[in-house]
């Protein structure tokens, strides 16, 4: 049985480097159930770059937090993560080699 995992992406202001972050989930070996992203953004181009992204075989949720907390944050992708095994956080200024979450 293989487990399954929800990725927690916490931003603020930085929708660039999710731009990049997010393919680097669809080249994992052990892609993530659902990814979800809790922007804390001033403006909307990071929902646009999430909204535009469209992952085979996951789940996506975005949640959009006013005040700029990342613990807040990482809670609050908690209070939206569905059932899965485990929950990985990780920050949205790295790239992922392909078999990063295989091998944690």
């Amino acid at each position: 049985m293989r487990l399954t995992y929800s990725l927690i992406l916490p931003t603020c202001n930085r929708p660039e480097l999710v731009r990049d972050f997010l393919p680097s989930l669809e080249k994992q070996t052990v892609p993530p159930a659902e990814v979800i992203v809790v922007d804390q953004s001033d403006d909307k181009e990071t929902r646009d770059v999430f909204e535009g992204w469209n992952p085979a075989g996951m789940d996506k949720k975005y949640v959009y937090q006013k005040t700029k907390s990342l613990i807040l944050a990482r809670n609050r992708g908690l209070d939206v993560c569905g059932q899965t095994d485990l929950v990985a956080f990780f920050d949205d200024d790295v790239l992922l080699d392909p078999r990063y979450c295989e091998e944690l």
